[in-house]
């Protein structure tokens, strides 16, 4: 009888001392999931302030009101003059992607996100078969709402701004086209959000 007290209050402490530890990102949490997403930017920089738009792609692991996964945007077309002449550009990148979601359980939310990636450029001029490529090192933060349509679909609308370091002003990069600039973004995301005891 005395083993099984002695037993019983070990026990009793153990379950204290478990119950007492620190929440941390990854074990605090009582939200996991996973998305993929279609993402869909727009650009002002293109010839006669015409908008831009490129489309791409990603998914993520979520935890609690975070995600961390990755991303791919390409076929960027822009027309620019470079030197008088008309200048066919092409931008493509992929990277990591980190984002927040704060108060999710409501059916309007903030939403925030930051893309780090690599890609190229080329740059063509038909009429002096000028050729060019060059390769760089993009950040995008990007600020907005999400609105959760479905448990499975939501849809955040944004602006951000994109910086590019890397390319080479012997392309003319640097000198009459500035790159780094604001833009709107759609991201839809489709997944298992996971939820909350407080169903939504």
């Amino acid at each position: 009888m005395k083993h099984l007290m002695v037993s019983f209050v070990l026990l009793l402490t153990v379950s204290s001392l478990s119950a007492q530890r620190d929440r941390t990102l990854f074990s605090g949490n009582n939200r996991t999931g996973f998305f993929g997403a279609p993402i869909f930017e727009y650009y002002d920089f293109g010839e006669g302030g015409d908008f831009e738009v490129a489309s791409g792609g990603g998914g993520a692991l979520i935890l609690g009101d975070f995600f961390i996964g990755g991303y791919g945007l390409g076929d960027i077309n822009l027309i620019e003059i470079i030197e008088e002449e008309r200048a066919n550009i092409d931008l493509g990148h992929a990277g990591l992607w980190f984002g927040a979601t704060p108060f999710q359980q409501s059916a309007l939310h903030p939403y925030l996100s930051v893309r780090a990636g690599w890609g190229a450029a080329d740059i063509e001029i038909d009429d002096n078969n000028f050729s060019y490529n060059d390769r760089f090192f993009i950040i995008s933060p990007e600020v907005g709402l999400e609105v959760n349509v479905f448990r499975w679909f939501r849809i955040a609308a944004t602006a951000g701004y994109q910086w590019y370091n890397g390319l080479d002003d012997t392309a003319q990069f640097g000198n009459e086209i500035d790159l780094n600039n604001l833009r709107a973004g759609l991201t839809l995301r489709f997944g298992a959000f996971g939820r909350k005891r407080n169903n939504w």
